[in-house]
């Protein structure tokens, strides 16, 4: 029993690390969260380090990063670059109109019962792409594997007249880097622009599947009093969304006595 004990404690060592009365390096007190950061070589073949924020929920998106500096060149880790040659597809969404002349469309999302306030930009510029500039936008696939970096050198677009036209990333034109329009790049600490890659980690693909909640624990923060407080709400095994168990389900059904007439077949 004791050599299986010392196997065990030797075992957790090793996975764990040494376990002490004190807080993890990682563990941040004053936002009860724990403070992550990535290693990573970039498309240009330089090491740099990103720091990783979670959502709500613990979960690790691309926006969930941001670059930790410019970053040294690494000449023995150079990156692998392809070319690959695409046909584009026209942006499909539902509620958009069709591009076909007298052709109603389905009623089932009524784009111009949206309804937005001054201040929400966001969801106007989605609304002007969805009602005007919807039939002119472009989808080209690419694969693109978890857990690494990529960036798009040069887009070249083959048109039916035979002619070729570079089309350049939309922030790299000149000009102060506020004023630039960029979208799924990670933000660069320390300066005012964007990094020139896409961060693509295992968590972001929908396909993770989460099961039944099995206990739910929220920590609040209370500033008045400068101190947390933890909540616990654990959940019952085989109750249902109206809060009635499947125990509780059994019990309310009544018994039945066995009839006292017995048939036999001849």
């Amino acid at each position: 029993m004791r050599a299986a004990l010392e196997r065990l404690v030797q075992w957790v060592r090793d996975v764990h690390g040494a376990l002490g009365t004190a807080d993890p390096p990682s563990w941040k007190p004053d936002r009860l969260e724990y403070d992550v950061k990535l290693a990573a070589t970039t498309p240009d073949g330089r090491a740099v380090g990103l720091a990783a924020y979670p959502g709500r929920f613990g979960e690790f998106d691309w926006y969930s990063f941001d670059q930790l500096g410019p970053g040294d060149r690494v000449p023995e880790r150079e990156p692998a670059a392809t070319t690959r040659s695409l046909v584009p597809i026209n942006v499909r969404f539902r509620g958009m109109p069709n591009s076909r002349w007298w052709h109603f469309e389905r009623g089932s999302m009524n784009l111009a019962d949206v309804k937005a306030d001054r201040s929400e930009l966001a969801k106007l510029v989605l609304i002007d792409f969805m009602l005007v500039h919807g039939n002119d936008w472009f989808v080209v696939p690419f694969t693109q594997e978890v857990g690494t970096l990529c960036r798009v050198e040069a887009v070249l677009v083959h048109d039916v007249f035979g002619d070729t036209t570079l089309v350049p990333a939309a922030n790299a034109q000149t000009g102060p880097p506020t004023e630039r329009w960029s979208l799924f790049s990670a933000t660069a600490q320390g300066t005012a622009g964007t990094a020139d890659y896409f961060v693509l980690p295992p968590s972001a693909p929908s396909a993770t599947q989460n099961g039944e909640r099995l206990e739910e624990v929220r920590f609040l923060r209370d500033e008045m009093l400068n101190s947390a407080w933890g909540s616990s709400t654990p959940s019952r095994t085989g109750w249902d969304r109206r809060g009635r168990g499947t125990s509780a389900r059994w019990r309310s059904r009544p018994c039945t006595r066995p009839s006292s007439t017995t048939r036999h077949r001849p």
